[in-house]
């Protein structure tokens, strides 16, 4: 009898917005409390969280949801940003010269004799 592999399971799809604040707003309620957002985090209050809550928390979960909402995070981290309209009133126009003006160098250029370019050829050593 030969071994069949197993079909790969179809990609989830991205979890809407909502459900990912739903996500994290829950994963908050674990985290050390106390902590305010002026203060610098110091690494030991961090690391003070109920680890058992947060299994519990997972565990409620279906793996397509946990993938639906990871695939949601990375790919709001992974999108680019957007540009702003306003942007555009702050750059500088660029110089258009019209064609009729040429430039002292080229004028230069043209009046020059051409020369040809010859390469040498390095020559091969056998031993």
């Amino acid at each position: 009898m030969r071994n069949r592999p197993l079909p790969s399971p179809q990609p989830v799809l991205p979890a809407k917005r909502a459900e990912v604040e739903k996500f994290l707003k829950g994963l908050q309620g674990f985290r050390a409390k106390g902590l305010d957002k002026d203060v610098p985090l110091d690494e030991a209050e961090v690391k003070k969280y109920d680890p058992a809550g947060v299994k519990a928390f997972l565990d409620n979960m279906t793996v397509g949801s946990q993938q639906a909402i990871a695939r949601r995070i990375m790919m709001d981290i992974m999108k680019s940003p957007t540009k702003d309209v306003s942007d555009k009133s702050k750059r500088k126009p660029t110089k258009k010269t019209s064609p009729k003006v040429k430039s002292k160098r080229a004028s230069k250029k043209s009046k020059a004799p051409k020369r040809s370019v010859v390469k040498k050829k390095k020559a091969n050593r056998r031993r």
